[in-house]
C-alpha cells in the first residue's frame, strides 16, 4: 500500500500478504500520485519558489532512472509514465524559457527539436509550451491570420527546427531589421508558440505556412554535409554513451571483462600516441632545400582573407618579361593584402557612471572638508599627527580616490587641502606615516576598509592613479623639501616612476602613467572574456580625467594599443579587444593636426619591426587603419599581409614614416593652426572687445580680464585643448554679457535691510519708558522686536534705545536679551549699524559689549583698544551693504585675478597657488612666461632679452604704491614675453610684430591712470597673439 504525504503509513498485518514489485503499477510505484497531476508533483519538485533547467532535468532523470531500474521497467506502462515525465518537463522548461530564466539545458533542447523535426507525430503537437498556453483557446487559425512579420518569424523558428540558439540570433537580426522592439518579439514569438501548440486550427495550412516560411528565408538549405556530419557523430556518440552507460550498470562478469578490454585498449593507445610524440625523429634537419622554387614567390593567404604584399617575382626568374606599348620594361606587381574584414567597424560608445559612482562623487566636499579639519588640530599639536587623524586623512583620500574620475573639481581641491595638511608637519616619521597612508600601496594599512576585496579592478587602477598623482604633487612641491623626500621615497618603494624634464602638472603626468600601465591586464581580461566594454568605458573615462594635454592622452591610447596588439585571443574576429582597439585608435592622431603625431608615427613605425608582436596582428592594425575613413592618407598598399617575413615588415614600417603626413609648416615658420570658423569667433570676440567703453575704472578692469579669457582660448588652440577652448569662450561671453548693477553690487550678495511696514519709529522706544526697571517685562518688550514680521531693520529712535540696551544694559539678561534680538534678525539694518557706530564714540563698554560687536559685524574684536577696531569694522560693514563703484571695481579686480591664474595654469609646471589679488595673479602670469620664453630659442633676443625684460619690471614695481599701479607694472611683461614666444615660433613675424609693440608703448604712455594702462597693454597683447594663429587648410584648398 502506498502512502500520502500528510497521512502515517498503515501497517500491514501478519496474516496479509507482502505485494511483490511485479504486482505494482510503474506509474503509482513511481510517482505515488496519480499521473494527470501538476508538472512539479509529478516530477517531485517542489510546489513553490523558482526553478532552474537544470533542476528540472535532474529531477527527470532521476524519475527515468527509477522506472529503467523497475522490474516493469520495459512495459508499455512505463513508457508512457517515461512520456508524461517528459512532457511535464517540456512545460516547465517553457515556462522558463517564456519567463526569460536563464539558458535551456541542452538535454531539453534536444527533446524540443526531436520534437519539432517529427511533424507527422501526435506528439509533435505537445510543444514546449506551459500548461495555461496550453489550455489557452485561440479559434481557428489560419494563416491569412499571420501578419508579414509574423510569417518571417515562423520561417526562422521552422528553418532553425525550433528556439535554439540560432533562432534566437536570427530573429533578433530580422526584428532589427524591420524595427521590432524586444518587447514586442517575445510578444510575437509567445503568440507562434500558442499558435503552432493548438495543431488543430492550423491542420490545413501548416504545410503552405512552412513551406512559404522557407521561401521567405533568405538563406542557405536547411542541413548542410558539415551538419550532417555533426548529427551522425552525434548519434554514434550517443550511442556509444548507452552502450557504456548499460556495460556499467548490468554487474555481470561479462560486463566488466568487456569493460576491461575497452578501457585497456583506450590506455594502449593513449601510450602509443604519447610514445610517437616524444621519441619519434625531427624532421627539421632533412628540409635543406628550399620547399617553394627560386624561380617565384608564391603570395601564401592568411585564413582565406589576406595576400602577402611583399611577395614579388624575383628577378632572376625565367618568366618571359612583359613590355607595354612603348616598348618599356613593365616590372611584375606585387599582390596587395587583402585587409580584415569586420561585420561593423570595431570600437564603442563609453558608457556612463554607475549611479552609486556618482553618488560617491557628489561626497567631493567631505572629502576636502575632512582634510581641511586635520590641519588646525595638527597646528595645536605642534605639527605632530595622531593615529585618529591620519585614519581620517587616508579614509578621505580612498573615498576620492575611488571616484575622482567623475569630480575632477573636487580632486584639485583634495590634492590642495593634502599639500596644505604636509606643510603643517614637523616630524619627519610624521611626513612618512602621511605619504603611507596615500592610498595606492599594495601593502594594506590601518584605515584600509573590510570591503576592499570587492573594490572592482578598473577602481584598483583609479586609487593607484590617485594616489601616485598626490605623491607626485608632493615630491615635486620645492617649497617643502622635508614632505617632497618623504613622497619621494614612497613613490620608490611603490614602483612608481618619479616625474622628471619639464612637468606642467604632476599629478596628471604619475596618474597617466599608472592608468598606462593597466593597460595590459585590461587587454588580457578583454580576449578572455573575464572583463566587458563597462570595465574598458571606466579605464577611458580615467584616462580623460588623468590625462589634461594632449601628450598624456596620446601616451595612454598608444599604451592602450600597444596592450592590444600583444594580448592573447584573434583580432580578426568581433569582440570586446577589438572594439577596444577600434577606439583607441581613433583616440590618436594620424593626420600631424597637434605635436604628438610625431609620437604616434614613431611607435606605428615600431610595431611594424617588433618580433614580439604576431604578424597577423599587424595586419589586422593596418586594416583598421585603412578603413579609417578620417585617415585619407593611409590606403590598401600599406595593409601588411600575413605572412610578411621581418624584411617586409621593415619595408613597410619605412613606407609608413615616407607616407605619415608631416606637421603643416608655413614660409614663415611654424604656425598655430586653428579651424578656419574657429579662428573667425576668435577674432569677433577680440572686435568686440575692442569696442567696449572704457570710461571708468570698473570698465577698463573688466576689459583687461576679457582680454585675458581671450589669450586663454589662444592657448588652448596651441595645446590642441577643445575644453580649455570652450570654457574660456564661456568666461568671454559671461562677462561681456555682465550688466553694470551686477558689478556695482556688493561682493558678498547681500542687501540692507528695512523696517517692518506699519511700525512707526519710536513706539517701542515709548512703551519700553513705561516699563520703568522691571526686568521681565522689559524682556518680553525686547524679545516683541524679533517677532516683527519680514523686519530687518529698525528706525532710528528704537534702534538706538536696543543699542544703548545691549551695550550697557542692566541687569545682564535684559543686556544679553537685546543682543540676541539685534544678532539674530538686524544684522544688515543700517540704522542698527548707524546706532552702534554712534554708541561706541563715546567709549566704554564691557566684554559683552565687544561680543555683541564681534557677533553683529561677523569678525572678532578684542584688544584694549577694541572700540576703534569696531568703529572700523561696522564702517566696512555699512560700506559694504551698500551697491556703489568701489564695488563694481573690485568685482572687475576679481575676475581679472580669476582670468590671469586660468591662464598661468595652462603654462606653469605645477599648479599655482591662486591669488585673489589681481596684482599678484599678473605677477604669475609674467613669471610663467618668462619660464617659457626662456625654454625657446632665438638667434636674436625679440623684442628685448630676458635679463631686461625682468630689470624693467622691477623698476616698475618699486615705483608702484597701490594695487592698480602693481598691475600695471606687470603688463607690459607680460606682452613682450608673448611677442617673444610668438617670434620664436615664426621669426619672420618680428616685422609685424614690432609697429605692434611700438603703437602699444606710445598708448601706453598716453594713458592717465593706471587702470588705463593695463586695458591698452592687454589690448595689445591679443594683437600680438593674432599674428601667430593661422586658419588650417582644408581639403578644398589643398587641392
Amino acid at each position: 500500500m502506498s502512502a500520502t504525504p500528510d497521512h502515517e503509513p498503515s501497517r500491514a498485518s501478519a496474516d496479509e500478504p507482502t505485494p511483490t514489485a511485479s504486482s505494482i503499477d510503474p506509474s503509482h510505484a513511481i510517482v505515488e500520485a496519480d499521473p494527470l497531476l501538476d508538472e512539479r508533483k509529478l516530477l517531485g519538485l517542489p510546489p513553490t519558489g523558482l526553478l532552474s533547467s537544470g533542476q528540472i532535468e535532474a529531477a527527470m532523470g532521476l524519475r527515468a532512472q527509477d522506472i529503467r531500474h523497475h522490474p516493469m521497467g520495459e512495459s508499455h506502462k512505463a513508457r508512457r509514465v517515461l512520456h508524461l515525465l517528459e512532457a511535464a518537463a517540456d512545460r516547465l522548461q517553457a515556462q522558463l524559457a517564456l519567463a526569460a530564466r536563464g539558458p535551456l539545458h541542452p538535454q531539453a533542447a534536444k527533446r524540443v527539436a526531436a520534437r519539432l523535426a517529427v511533424t507527422n507525430r501526435t506528439a509533435a503537437r505537445l510543444m514546449v509550451v506551459s500548461p495555461e498556453q496550453r489550455s489557452a483557446s485561440m479559434g481557428q487559425v489560419i494563416a491569412r491570420d499571420l501578419t508579414d512579420f509574423d510569417r518571417l518569424a515562423l520561417a526562422v523558428l521552422v528553418v532553425s527546427r525550433g528556439w535554439n540558439a540560432t533562432s534566437a540570433k536570427r530573429l533578433a537580426s530580422v526584428a532589427d531589421e524591420h524595427g521590432v522592439a524586444v518587447a514586442d518579439l517575445e510578444r510575437v514569438v509567445d503568440g507562434l508558440t500558442r499558435f503552432l501548440a493548438e495543431g488543430g486550427g492550423v491542420r490545413g495550412n501548416i504545410g503552405d505556412i512552412g513551406e512559404g516560411a522557407r521561401l521567405s528565408m533568405r538563406s542557405p538549405r536547411a542541413m548542410t554535409r558539415i551538419d550532417a556530419a555533426e548529427d551522425t557523430v552525434e548519434r554514434v556518440l550517443h550511442r556509444l554513451n548507452d552502450a557504456l552507460r548499460d556495460e556499467v550498470t548490468s554487474e555481470s562478469r561479462a560486463s566488466q571483462a568487456r569493460l576491461a578490454l575497452v578501457f585497456g585498449l583506450f590506455a594502449l593507445s593513449w601510450m602509443g600516441v604519447l610514445s610517437w610524440i616524444f621519441f619519434s625523429p625531427s624532421y627539421e634537419s632533412l628540409s635543406e632545400t628550399p620547399i617553394v622554387d627560386n624561380s617565384t614567390m608564391p603570395a601564401l593567404t592568411a585564413e582565406d582573407a589576406a595576400v602577402d604584399a611583399s611577395s614579388t617575382i624575383d628577378a632572376s626568374s625565367s618568366a618571359p618579361l612583359q613590355r607595354g606599348a612603348n616598348g618599356e620594361l613593365i616590372a611584375p606587381v606585387a599582390a596587395r593584402a587583402a585587409p580584415a574584414k569586420f561585420p561593423r567597424a570595431p570600437g564603442f560608445v563609453p558608457s556612463v557612471p554607475p549611479a552609486g559612482l556618482l553618488e560617491a562623487a557628489s561626497a567631493g566636499a567631505d572629502w576636502v572638508a575632512a582634510i581641511e579639519e586635520v590641519i588646525p588640530k595638527l597646528t595645536t599639536n605642534g605639527g605632530h599627527i595622531d593615529g585618529l587623524n591620519l585614519a581620517l586623512v587616508a579614509d578621505a583620500l580612498q573615498r576620492a580616490g575611488g571616484a575622482w574620475c567623475v569630480s575632477i573639481g573636487y580632486r584639485a581641491e583634495v590634492t590642495r587641502a593634502f599639500v596644505t595638511l604636509t606643510k603643517t608637519l614637523r616630524s619627519s616619521d610624521d611626513f612618512r606615516k602621511l605619504m603611507q597612508a596615500v592610498p595606492g600601496s599594495d601593502v594594506p594599512i590601518a584605515s584600509a576598509s573590510a570591503n576592499d576585496a570587492k573594490i572592482p579592478q578598473w577602481q584598483r587602477t583609479w586609487i593607484r592613479a590617485f594616489g601616485a598623482g598626490v605623491l607626485a604633487t608632493v615630491a615635486l612641491d620645492s617649497s617643502q623639501p622635508a614632505s617632497a623626500s618623504a613622497a619621494r621615497e614612497e613613490m620608490r618603494l611603490r614602483l612608481i616612476p618619479i616625474p622628471s624634464g619639464v612637468v606642467t602638472d604632476p599629478f596628471a603626468s604619475a596618474a597617466t602613467v599608472q592608468i598606462a600601465a593597466a593597460a595590459p591586464a585590461l587587454a588580457e581580461q578583454l580576449a578572455l572574456d573575464t572583463a566587458t566594454l563597462e570595465d574598458a568605458s571606466r579605464f577611458v573615462e580615467a584616462m580623460n580625467a588623468a590625462a589634461t594635454t594632449s601628450a598624456l592622452r596620446t601616451q595612454a591610447a598608444l599604451a592602450a594599443v600597444d596592450a592590444c596588439l600583444r594580448a592573447p585571443g584573434a583580432l580578426d574576429k568581433p569582440g570586446a579587444l577589438v572594439d577596444f582597439l577600434g577606439y583607441m585608435l581613433h583616440r590618436l592622431d594620424f593626420n600631424s593636426r597637434g605635436a604628438s603625431s610625431e609620437t604616434v608615427r614613431n611607435a606605428l613605425a615600431s610595431w611594424m619591426v617588433d618580433r614580439s608582436i604576431p604578424v597577423t596582428r599587424l595586419w589586422v592594425l593596418t586594416s583598421l587603419l585603412d578603413a579609417d575613413m578620417s585617415i585619407a592618407w593611409y590606403g590598401p598598399d600599406l595593409v601588411l599581409a600575413t605572412n610578411a617575413d621581418l624584411p617586409a615588415r621593415e619595408a613597410m614600417s619605412e613606407q609608413m614614416i615616407a607616407a605619415f603626413p608631416k606637421q603643416q609648416v608655413t614660409s614663415i615658420g611654424e604656425a598655430v593652426l586653428v579651424d578656419g570658423k574657429t579662428l573667425e569667433e576668435w577674432k569677433l570676440h577680440v572686435a568686440n572687445a575692442d569696442a567696449l567703453p572704457n570710461d571708468t575704472a570698473c570698465n577698463r578692469l573688466r576689459n583687461a580680464a576679457v582680454a585675458l579669457g581671450l589669450a586663454r582660448v589662444a592657448r588652448g588652440f596651441e595645446l590642441g585643448e577643445p575644453s580649455v577652448v570652450k570654457q574660456a569662450l564661456d568666461d568671454v561671453i559671461d562677462l561681456q554679457s555682465r550688466k553694470d548693477s551686477e558689478w556695482s553690487a556688493s561682493p558678498t550678495g547681500e542687501r540692507a535691510g528695512l523696517p517692518a511696514s506699519g511700525v512707526g519709529d519710536g513706539e517701542f522706544a515709548t512703551v519700553y519708558a513705561t516699563l520703568g526697571r522691571d526686568a521681565a517685562k522689559r524682556i518680553d518688550q525686547i524679545r516683541a522686536l524679533g517677532a516683527r514680521p519680514a523686519a530687518g531693520d529698525l528706525g532710528p529712535i528704537d534702534a538706538r534705545v536696543v543699542v544703548a540696551e545691549a551695550l550697557r544694559g542692566t541687569p545682564s539678561e535684559v543686556r544679553v536679551a537685546a543682543a540676541t534680538v539685534l544678532v539674530d534678525r538686524y544684522p544688515n539694518g543700517r540704522e542698527v549699524l548707524q546706532a552702534t557706530l554712534d554708541a561706541l564714540v563715546d567709549g566704554g563698554g564691557s566684554s559683552d559689549a565687544a561680543m555683541f560687536v564681534s557677533q553683529l559685524v561677523g569678525q572678532s574684536v578684542a584688544g584694549r583698544d577694541w572700540q576703534s577696531e569696531a568703529r572700523e569694522r561696522l564702517l566696512d560693514r555699512l560700506t559694504l551693504l551698500e551697491d556703489s563703484q568701489l564695488h563694481a571695481d573690485d568685482s572687475a579686480g576679481l575676475e581679472v585675478a580669476r582670468m590671469a591664474n586660468a591662464l598661468t595654469a595652462r603654462f606653469v609646471r605645477a599648479a599655482p597657488t591662486a591669488s585673489g589679488r589681481p596684482d599678484r595673479s599678473l605677477m604669475q602670469l609674467a613669471d610663467a612666461l618668462r619660464d617659457e620664453a626662456a625654454s625657446k630659442f632665438l638667434a636674436v633676443s625679440f623684442p628685448q632679452s630676458v635679463d631686461e625684460i625682468e630689470r624693467l619690471r622691477g623698476a616698475r614695481r618699486s615705483l608702484a604704491t597701490s594695487i592698480a599701479q602693481r598691475m600695471a607694472a606687470e603688463t607690459p611683461g607680460i606682452v613682450e614675453y608673448a611677442a617673444m614666444l610668438v617670434a620664436a615660433r615664426q621669426p619672420a613675424l618680428q616685422s609685424k610684430l614690432e609697429p605692434i609693440l611700438s603703437e602699444g608703448r606710445r598708448a601706453r604712455t598716453a594713458a592717465v591712470s593706471a587702470t588705463e594702462q593695463v586695458d591698452v597693454d592687454l589690448r595689445t597683447l591679443l594683437k600680438v597673439i593674432a599674428q601667430g594663429l593661422a586658419p588650417r587648410a582644408t581639403e578644398r584648398d589643398a587641392s
